[in-house]
């Protein structure tokens, strides 16, 4: 290693006698300069002065350096150095040679110290254990050890070759490029934050002009609502009057009656009064009877809007992104309405996922990954909550229901054509008209898919505020029936059949791109789908539909074929289970259905029948501990808590 070290100490007079020659060639300003360098190495090492003189308290200028001892020194100590038997041999390094810091040689001493034995030296190598050992260690733990290697003269093993200070340098080079991504990392976060900046305030400033908007439509409403309370109260008033001229005008015929009438005018003229004055004691009534009505502002719960956006961080800075076997998925952000309608806007909906992407299931998924919850249903606390609205011409028939993301309730009344808004605690706070009797919706994040039976489209609507507004819509090919969330860009949608002929089929449509059709085999066990009324994804790879008096499970793969069916749930009474409908599958991986016919709902992840003996029931969500129930012809939602 000294060896080494003198090298390299010795290549660097090779430089200096290179850069002196080359400095005689050069013009007078070149030289001044090296003039410069040279006289600050000089004074450099006139700075250092001898180590072992300042024991004495002198200060001598060093000479010399010893590489074994790692002490400067002056001219005197380096004589004695060499008179003293135990330093003689000792590598001295002399005037140019000699280091301007001694930091690097004392490490290299302190690498050469035992860890156990202080003041030893490492100089032996046990091959069998494969480390490096001292004297006392080669005494004390080694000395039964057949292969030790003394580690100054053995050349020929691996731990006598020095570090490769290519590596070094490249690990220094990689850490400094690093350094410098960091940097821009750093810059670049701040202008990204500048721009999130200016984005807020744009986003704050549409709501303000949106809320103003909404404030303008409020007072409209009010000034609507006032003038015509004004015009009822103006007209209630003009028949006060009119009743009063008229019980004048009969005050004055009874008192002329009374004092100038004869038996028979009495008679005849009392019996045409006493009629008028009891039509005219029932307008009173009922006039008096009538409540004072009073306008009040409804205020919408802050709770109701959380949030205007959200700011998060894509992607991870510091680490480097993983291969997958599959494609990176680009575009996260695009809507299932791509390319159809300008209306709609891809940032209205969400990124997750409750469906899978394709991959193939193991045939015991059923039993593995979902496992049912314990449900009992406690129906002491039933609650019914009231659905319809003054518009309302209608009983009520909530044939779908379904969650969005802030939390609110949607349903569906086909027998008014609206969608209805309801609070996360049931309170109804707006509706739309539909331009059909829908047949089934879905909802991801706060917008609504509906599709109708007798529309070859699908409609989208979009939540702003408390207020659904149509968002857009796509033409389909044939009448849907059904539709449920696929991923984050698609909807499966089940078609119904247009002639016996037909059967019921199933696509995968992005907007107006079908990106998968359902396709089996002609086997008797797949003879069923084509009588399927409804269908939702269910976990990876696997589809439920809801077939006449059944639910079945298939399993597909990524190109949406069906292999095989995994299970079917068939109560063992008929009659258990009739015309199936609103069928589910909640956040928690549990399926329920409703039996219209049979009038009751069951989990059929658990295989039981947990609500029973009410009236033709339609569609069921379970959240929240609750379980929300719509009817045919029913004004009213029940509300079950879960135990």
């Amino acid at each position: 290693m000294q060896n080494n070290v003198q090298t390299v100490l010795d290549g660097t007079n090779v430089d200096d006698a290179v850069c002196t020659s080359m400095q005689k060639e050069t013009d007078i300003s070149e030289k001044e300069v090296s003039d410069v360098d040279a006289d600050d190495t000089e004074s450099a090492l006139r700075n250092i002065h001898c180590d072992p003189c300042k024991y004495d308290g002198t200060e001598e200028d060093a000479t010399g350096f010893c590489v074994a001892c790692t002490d400067y020194l002056c001219q005197n100590c380096q004589r004695d150095h060499k008179k003293n038997k135990l330093t003689r041999n000792h590598t001295l390094l002399l005037d140019d040679n000699i280091p301007k810091d001694s930091a690097a040689f004392r490490a290299i001493k302190d690498h050469m110290m035992c860890s156990k034995h202080p003041g030893y030296e490492l100089s032996f190598e046990c091959v069998a254990h494969n480390v490096v050992i001292c004297a006392l260690c080669l005494a004390q733990y080694h000395r039964h050890c057949v292969d030790i290697v003394d580690m100054e003269t053995y050349e020929g093993h691996s731990t006598a070759i020095v570090a490769d200070s290519q590596q070094i340098t490249d690990l220094i080079d990689r850490l400094r490029e690093y350094k410098k991504k960091k940097m821009d990392e750093v810059d670049e976060i701040g202008k990204q934050h500048e721009n999130i900046q200016q984005q807020c305030n744009a986003l704050v400033e549409k709501w303000k002009k949106h809320i103003d908007n909404l404030g303008i439509f409020l007072l409209n409403e009010a000034d609507t609502c006032s003038q015509q309370e004004i015009k009822c109260a103006k007209d209630c008033l003009s028949e006060c009057t009119d009743l009063e001229t008229f019980l004048d005008t009969h005050e004055e015929i009874v008192s002329t009656l009374t004092l100038y009438g004869s038996k028979k005018e009495v008679a005849v003229v009392s019996r045409s009064l006493t009629e008028k004055l009891a039509m005219c004691e029932g307008l009173l009534n009922k006039t008096q009877n009538t409540k004072p009505k009073k306008l009040v502002l409804q205020k919408v719960s802050p709770a109701t809007v959380s949030s205007i956006g959200s700011v998060s961080v894509k992607g991870s800075l510091a680490v480097v992104p993983k291969k997958t076997n599959g494609a990176s998925v680009q575009n996260d952000n695009k809507s299932v309405f791509e390319n159809t309608s300008p209306n709609v806007s891809a940032e209205n909906l969400p990124t997750e996922s409750p469906a899978g992407n394709g991959q193939e299931l193991d045939t015991t998924m059923f039993k593995e990954t979902h496992k049912p919850l314990s449900v009992k249903i406690d129906k002491s606390k039933l609650r019914l909550i009231s659905t319809k609205s003054v518009t309302d011409t209608k009983p009520c028939s909530i044939c779908a229901i379904t969650k969005l993301l802030d939390g609110g309730i949607v349903v569906a009344d086909d027998a008014n054509k609206k969608l209805k808004l309801l609070t996360g605690d049931f309170k109804l706070v707006s509706e739309t008209k539909l331009p059909s009797v829908p047949a089934d919706i879905c909802s991801k994040g706060n917008s609504v898919f509906v599709c109708f039976p007798d529309l070859k489209k699908i409609y989208k609507y979009q939540l702003t505020l408390v207020v659904f507004h149509e968002a857009g819509n796509y033409a389909t090919k044939h009448l849907p029936v059904s539709l449920s969330v696929f991923d984050d860009k698609s909807l499966i949608i089940l078609f119904k059949k247009e002639s016996k002929q037909a059967s019921s089929f199933i696509e995968v449509r992005e907007g107006t791109v079908i990106k998968e059709k359902l396709t089996h085999s002609g086997a008797k066990k797949f003879d069923s789908i084509k009588d399927a009324t409804q269908v939702v994804c269910y976990g990876d790879s696997t589809l439920v539909m809801a077939e006449n008096d059944k639910i079945s499970c298939y399993r597909v793969d990524k190109k949406l074929v069906c292999k095989e069916r995994l299970w079917v749930y068939t109560p063992p009474n008929a009659d258990k289970l009739k015309t199936p409908r609103g069928l589910i599958c909640n956040a928690s991986g549990n399926l329920f259905v409703c039996g219209e016919k049979s009038n009751n709902v069951h989990m059929v992840s658990a295989k039981e029948e947990i609500v029973s003996n009410i009236n033709k029931p339609l569609c069921v969500l379970v959240e929240d501990k609750k379980l929300v129930v719509g009817f045919r012809n029913y004004n009213n939602l029940h509300v079950y808590d879960i135990e």
